[in-house]
């Protein structure tokens, strides 16, 4: 008998935690989705805007995410908006196998970013300065020229963009091949 009123104990918190579980995603989609249209209009005004729209706060996002991402700022806010639509369409959880392809990308498009410079601008000073792909870039970058070389440092990033689109499309290399092949024949 005890078990039976614990079994009906446990089925009736579930129902509650299934709505506090949808409460916190719609809490967190609302703050990704504030937050990525936030910095995407601090970025599209700038830091000097006159009429003041941005503030204090807009301010130090815009030079925060100018000095870590470079190039690639536009790309963060956008990852954030579309974090958060997907959290409210209930489509997209934030757990490792969805996330990490995200940043995957994002980090190897700011290398890219980074090794486009000519060789005296890949500083980590030139980087914090929001040149190529910010100070991520710059860094990430001198590890991987010192590792593999330019050569080796192009193939390592184009290597993780495409293991990034892997994992973001869920498919494997050779189906998502055949599946462009089968829609451009006709």
């Amino acid at each position: 008998m005890a078990r039976v009123k614990k079994a009906r104990r446990n089925h009736k918190k579930k129902p509650e935690s299934l709505l506090a579980q949808e409460i916190r995603n719609e809490i967190a989609a609302v703050i990704l989705l504030a937050l990525g249209l936030f910095i995407a209009y601090c970025l599209w005004t700038g830091p000097d805007n006159s009429a003041g729209t941005i503030g204090a706060v807009g301010r130090f996002f815009y030079l925060l995410v100018r000095n870590l991402f470079g190039e690639g700022k536009v790309a963060f806010p956008v990852l954030l908006i579309v974090l958060g639509l997907g959290k409210l369409r209930r489509k997209v959880r934030l757990d490792k196998i969805t996330f990490l392809p995200w940043v995957l990308l994002f980090f190897a498009v700011l290398v890219y970013f980074q090794l486009r410079l000519p060789a005296a601008e890949r500083t980590i000073a030139g980087g914090w300065q929001g040149n190529g792909g910010g100070l991520f870039g710059a860094s990430l970058t001198i590890v991987l020229l010192t590792l593999f070389g330019e050569v080796g440092a192009y193939i390592f990033v184009v290597a993780c963009i495409i293991l990034a689109v892997v994992g973001i499309i869920k498919k494997t290399l050779s189906e998502f091949i055949r599946q462009l092949f089968i829609k451009f024949r006709y």
